[in-house]
């Protein structure tokens, strides 16, 4: 399926494909488009084989409980319904590498969140290990409805908070980590940042909408597009950039670059 976009959103598009550097394409780890429209693959579209893997294709939010949805806004798209038993992606186990500081990556994706009811919902990320157990000491990393979790030596003492995901809107979100620096950005623009101070000793699996426990309270409900793993610290300019080439219009507020 195509993605639907307006004029206004195809201008964008050839801008912002023309403003990206190559230097970040490079670094481009995994590119989900979601563009299958059925079954369980997702194909990753950066040549790198990461291709996931959808389970419950049955617990979504499209017709009669379908994953797949043809979203008016964005065309081919995945979703969640939320439960324990719900529908979930594994992305792959191990491709978040051990984050030691000097370590740099930037999550992107779009999504519209629907009815929530919890804010430790994974969305990106994982809770455990690939085996649904916890590491030793607990460590995990995750993009919530409320917080971007770097949980490591057993506490959350270097999570990010931002604003509230708002339910039933498409938005686009990125987390880049630059060394010890921590920052969130919602359509195109960086809103939330912090400092970091311990890390992350084993690889992470990368799961969406939730993850394979089957237990209740990390299930999300919503729908996810365009999900792009770097292993690379996008900088303002280029995650902006990304934003406008992939539909989003730039709301004229400045961009700004955080100092480490």
């Amino acid at each position: 399926m195509t993605k639907k976009v307006c004029l206004t959103s195809m201008f964008g598009l050839l801008i912002g494909m023309l403003a990206i550097p190559m230097g970040a394409q490079a670094d481009l780890l995994g590119l989900w488009e979601f563009e299958e429209g059925s079954g369980e693959t997702i194909a990753d579209t950066s040549g790198n084989g990461n291709d996931g893997t959808l389970f419950n294709l049955e617990n979504g939010l499209g017709e009669g409980g379908a994953v797949w949805i043809d979203d008016p806004e964005r065309g081919s798209v995945v979703s969640f319904d939320g439960t324990a038993a719900g529908a979930y992606g594994l992305l792959g186990d191990g491709l978040v590498p051990v984050m030691s500081l000097d370590i740099d990556f930037t999550w992107a994706f779009w999504a519209k969140q629907g009815e929530i009811t919890g804010d430790n919902h994974i969305i990106l990320g994982n809770r455990m290990s690939i085996d649904a157990v916890d590491f030793s000491p607990r460590e995990f990393i995750k993009f919530t409805p409320t917080k971007f979790e770097w949980h490591s030596n057993g506490a959350g003492d270097d999570n990010l908070d931002y604003d509230d995901i708002p339910n039933d809107v498409w938005m686009h979100h990125v987390v880049v980590k630059d060394g010890f620096l921590l920052i969130y950005y919602r359509n195109g623009a960086a809103s939330a940042a912090r400092t970091i101070s311990t890390v992350l000793n084993n690889p992470q699996p990368l799961f969406i909408g939730g993850d394979n426990e089957g237990s209740e309270g990390e299930n999300w409900i919503g729908a996810l597009d365009n999900v792009r793993i770097y292993n690379e610290a996008l900088s303002g300019d280029e995650v902006l950039d990304l934003f406008v080439s992939e539909g989003g219009v730039a709301s004229g507020a400045s961009n700004w670059e955080l100092m480490k």
